[in-house]
This record gives structure tokens, sequence and C-alpha cells, in this order.
């Protein structure tokens, strides 16, 4: 059952926006059904019938047909992604955008209270036994329907579609989904006339060829499983009603005297005790007292004129392509790359990298320091092949070894060793390799791990709920966030280091603007006031900018890329943080961490899942003796 849960509440959010969806629908359905009331049943059935199949089917997959498409447009056409998403956007925006952000209603603005998973086992039990309960309803009924015509006999075909006489006073109907049968019971024969009962014969073969019994099942099904939703109800009464008038229409118009038919189901409503309901299609369903009304005034439906038929089909475009539009807005998650190097990492199979001299010892030093940045970025200056790090937990090393997110280090955190993370070792390590890279370091880093801690790991991926970050309005980048210009120029960190690793510190330097000079990484920078926290980057990518979202922004979850965004930009993002600094002793009114986002670099962040990597510790020890 825990497990259950644990799967629900991931998918909780897709749940509650398929039936906000589908709820709005159903209001769509029924302001057309109003419209066309006074048009052919039949029709009005139909969009009935859409509204229950909706439930089934969420806009997700239009949006996924428009994914594709997406796909196969941008890699094929020569049309920049900007300019693109930008004349797409600016013609849908408006109808798109309550799509997506359901689920980050849903989630940002819910009480905690009922985002705990005690509350969600609660309904989700109540909604378990709910289902069992019209599910064991509609088992004995049909049960029931299938012993009465286990126990019926031939009687005589009509137009090809046999009848069973029964000893049960129960309404006539057919029953069978692909096979059906009329079911009459004995004591019709003898109290109805030849008119009366063929007459009954005819409603019943309406039935047939409309397949009535195949469309109430199918709501059945949706009946079963959102018994809660009074949309529900409302469909599955509005369905009995419809079909029966749409065969009292079909009826009258093969000329069936309206007098004799209209007599002929009130004498099974005398006679008749136990109703079919959804089990079969009948004779009494419906609003019996408006049907033999309408079958006495005989007045024909309206036929469909222009104007209803221009809203039914701005009705159907809008249903079908304001979701398709929206998916080849927006790239699914497993065409954006969810968070910086999410997948794994690893230097070319050609290469075996490794240190020429290393040595690992525990460390009882106060101090971290190291001379080529530990963390996931690119920040790197010609450290001449040497590696000194001082004084960092094994999870630090990892973390720099496999190019690791603040999310990925995360989730090692929560299952690894208290060694792993609290003892602290220096590493001072050397390579001949003339030029060596940043990454190459990071390869060499790998295998010493390997040697060292016996570190044996594998990459396993996950579908979770991130932020896919995007732009706010199309094309449209904001104030502190630019392409990086192609004639600036960079320093490579904050620390020099010279040939026996000594290490010279350079004073934060910035550009026009505010961007820091130091480029390929993301630092913290100093804040515009007391209360709030400030952070940029010069010449880093939209990956590496939505992978240090979740930490600074204290998400709580990824942040991917879903801008569509390449190449080097530069950003600066100055906002007040949540909860504010307990040593701040002023209150600035700054913006939050989304508003800022959405201010200063005309970016947003809206929930959805994606797949993202995660690496898993297979093995690790204590370090060997040098």
């Amino acid at each position: 059952m825990r497990n259950f849960v644990v799967m629900v509440l991931d998918m909780q959010s897709g749940l509650i926006a398929n039936l906000l969806q589908s709820t709005a629908f159903v209001l769509l359905m029924w302001l057309l059904a109003l419209a066309l009331r006074r048009n052919r049943a039949s029709l009005r059935y139909r969009l009935w019938m859409l509204a229950s199949i909706k439930f089934l089917l969420p806009f997700s997959l239009l949006i996924s047909v428009g994914q594709a498409l997406r796909h196969v447009i941008v890699h094929s056409a020569p049309v920049p992604h900007l300019l693109l998403d930008g004349v797409i956007n600016r013609s849908v925006e408006a109808y798109a955008v309550p799509i997506q952000a359901v689920s980050s209603m849903v989630n940002q603005n819910a009480p905690k209270a009922f985002r705990s998973a005690d509350i969600w086992t609660v309904c989700i039990t109540l909604w378990g036994i709910g289902t069992l309960v019209m599910l064991i309803v509609w088992m004995r009924g049909w049960l029931r329907l299938s012993d009465i015509v286990s126990r019926s006999h031939p009687w005589e075909e009509v137009c090809g579609v046999p009848v069973l006489l029964c000893e049960d006073t129960i309404d006539p109907g057919v029953v069978g989904l692909f096979k059906p049968t009329i079911l009459l019971p004995k004591m019709l024969i003898s109290r109805l006339d030849d008119r009366e009962l063929q007459s009954i014969y005819a409603h019943e073969l309406c039935h047939v060829r409309r397949r009535d019994n195949l469309t109430a099942s199918l709501h059945a099904i949706v009946h079963a499983v959102l018994w809660f939703h009074p949309a529900v109800w409302l469909i599955r009464a509005k369905l009995m009603d419809e079909r029966e008038r749409a065969c009292d229409e079909m009826v009258v118009e093969s000329g069936v005297d309206t007098e004799t038919y209209a007599r002929s189901i009130l004498d099974v409503c005398r006679l008749q005790i136990d109703a079919s309901g959804d089990l079969m299609a009948g004779m009494t369903g419906g609003d019996l007292k408006g049907r033999i009304q309408r079958i006495l005034c005989n007045s024909p439906s309206a036929t469909l004129n222009l104007t209803r038929k221009l809203l039914l089909g701005v009705a159907g475009i809008l249903v079908t392509t304001v979701p398709v539009l929206f998916g080849f807005m927006n790239p699914p998650p497993a065409q954006a790359q969810s968070v910086l190097d999410a997948g794994p990492w690893a230097p070319q199979a050609s290469e075996n990298l490794a240190f020429d001299v290393a040595g690992v010892r525990p460390s009882k030093e106060t101090e971290e320091s190291s001379n080529v940045p530990l963390g996931p970025g690119n920040v790197y200056f010609d450290s001449h092949g040497l590696l000194r790090a001082k004084n960092f937990p094994l999870i630090t090393y990892i973390v720099f070894a496999y190019k690791l997110t603040d999310y990925q280090e995360a989730a090692i955190q929560k299952v690894a060793s208290d060694w792993v993370l609290n003892d602290r070792y220096s590493i001072e390590a050397r390579t001949e390799k003339a030029n060596v890279t940043k990454d190459q370091l990071r390869s060499m880093m790998r295998t010493l791990l390997a040697e060292r801690f016996g570190l044996a790991a594998h990459y396993e991926d996950k579908q979770v709920r991130v932020f896919a970050l995007g732009l706010s309005r199309p094309g449209v980048l904001g104030p502190m966030l630019r392409q990086h210009p192609s004639d600036s120029s960079c320093v490579g960190t904050l620390k020099k280091t010279d040939s026996d690793g000594k290490q010279t510190e350079e004073p934060l330097q910035t550009r026009k603007g505010g961007f820091p000079q130091v480029c390929n990484g993301i630092l913290g920078l100093p804040a515009s006031a007391q209360d709030r926290y400030s952070f940029g980057g010069s010449n880093v990518s939209m990956k590496l900018i939505a992978s240090s979202l979740s930490s600074w922004g204290n998400l709580g979850r990824p942040a991917v890329d879903q801008t569509g965004l390449t190449g080097g930009y530069d950003f600066v993002l100055d906002y007040t943080p949540d909860p504010r600094p307990s040593y701040a002793t002023v209150d600035s009114g700054g913006p939050g961490f989304q508003q800022a986002l959405k201010e200063q670099l005309g970016l947003k962040l809206q929930d959805q899942r994606a797949p993202v990597s995660f690496l898993v510790l297979d093995h690790v020890e204590r370090p060997s003796e040098n």
C-alpha cells in the first residue's frame, strides 16, 4: 500500500491537472449542448460522450503530438529557435498557459496539510473503497442479468437480431456489447398488441444500431474510477437521457404511430418492476414525462445552421490545436537537458587518465582550500598539472570527479555513510600532462578515488518532479540576462596558482552591468541589501544556470533547462531569500526568488516531471595508506 501511495503522490500533479482540465471540458460540452438543445439528441449524446472520454485521455497526449512535431520541424528547418518560439507563443500563449500552470498552482498554493502523505493515504483509501463498492454493485447487477439471460429462451429474430423471452419482470432492452440480443419479458407478449410490440422492437433496434451498450460501458469505467466527481454523475444522467431521446427521434422518423409508440412506453412502465440501469440499453430511461410530450408533439429537430456549424468547428479546433501548439512551444523533459551534465559524465573511452603522483591523508585542519574549484562548474585557471585540496570530505571529491549538481549530491548524502560526509581528507596530486584541462583532472580524480577509496558507482535514471526553466515571454530576455559578448575578456578564476602550487588571491572584478569578470562558473556576489542574496556568472550555459537554481532558491527539487537557449550567457540575480537571513536587521522589500527570476532574468519555473540521472555508490571504503 505504501508503494502505491508513493506512486500516486508522484502522479498527483498530473492527476489533479487532468481532473481540472476535464471539468473545464465538461463545462464546454454543457454550453455546446445548451446551444444545440433544439437540434438532434444524437449530436448532444456525442458531446457528452466526448466529455466522458476526456477523463481517460488527458491533454498531455495532444501536447506530446505537438512536442514530436516541434522536434521534427526544429531539427529540419533553418528557423532560429527564438524566432520560431516567438511566432507561435504570441498567437496561443493566453490559451496555453493555464494548461501547464495547473500543476504549479496546485503544488505552490495548496495548504501544506493537504500535501502530507498521511492525508493522501486517507484519500487514496477512501477512493479505493468507493471504487470497490461501485465495482461490486456493477458486478452484482451483471451477474443477475447474466442469470436472466441464461434462463431465457429464443423467441424470434427481428432484422437479424435474436429476441429472447425471459420470465423476469424487467425493462425490455438490448444485452451484449458486440453480439446484441433483445431481451423481452414474457408478460409483455400477452399484454401488448402487435403494433405496440413492433414499436418496442423499433426502439431497441435503434440502440443496436447506435451501439449504446458499448458507449455506456465506456462511461461505466469512468464512473467507477471517478465516482467522487459530480461531473461524472451529471454525464451519466445526460447520456441516458439523450440516448433515449435519440432513439425516440429515430423511431418517430421511421413512421411509427406516435400515439402507439407513447402508449407502449407507458405500458412497459406500468408492468416493469426492475429497471435495467447502465447494464443494458432499455426502454424507459431518461426523462419519461419529457419524452412522452416530445413524442406526441412530433416536432422535428432543428437542422444545424451555419452559425452552429461554425460554433462546433471553432470548439473542435480550439480543443485539439491549443494542446498541440502548447506542446510545440514546450519541448518534453527528455529533449531538455534536465540538469548540468545530469547524465553520466565521463572522459572519452580512449583516455586512460591518472595522476602521476598522488597523496591522500586524513586532515585535522580547520580551513578548506583548493587551487582548483571543486564544484560542477568550469571555472578554472591552468594549475600546471597540480591539484592541491585541503580538508575536504570525500563527498566533495566525488562531486568534483563526477561533476554532480547540488541535487545529485543531496541524493547521495541521504544514503551515504557518516564518514563519507564528515571525515576530511587532503589530496595533493600532480600530472606531467601538458595543458591539462579541468575535465581531465576530474577523470584523474575518478581514477584516484577508485584506487585509494575503492569507489565503485553507477548511474540510475529516475523520473522525478522538477522545475522546468523557461522564458516568461517568448524570445525576450530579462535586463540582467544577456548573451555573452564575443569580444568580452574573461578571468579564469579568483585565484592564480604558480608551478609550486602557491595561490595568489585575485579581487572580484565585474564588467559593465555588474556581471562577474570570472567566466565559466557561478559565483556569489555582493548583494544590493543586507537581507538579500546575489549570485551570477559570465559565459555560462543555461544548463549550468538551471542547475544552480535548486540550491540558491531552496527549491527542494532540480531545475531543468527548457529555454531552448544555446551558447554562453551572462547573468546576475539579486533577491530576498525565504526565510530571510537571520543576521538581517533591515527589510529592504526586495523581490522573492521566483519574482526576481521573472523580473531580472525574464525566466519562469514550471512544475513537471523529467528523467534525472543519479549517481549510486556501490562500494566505498576508507583510503589505503600512501
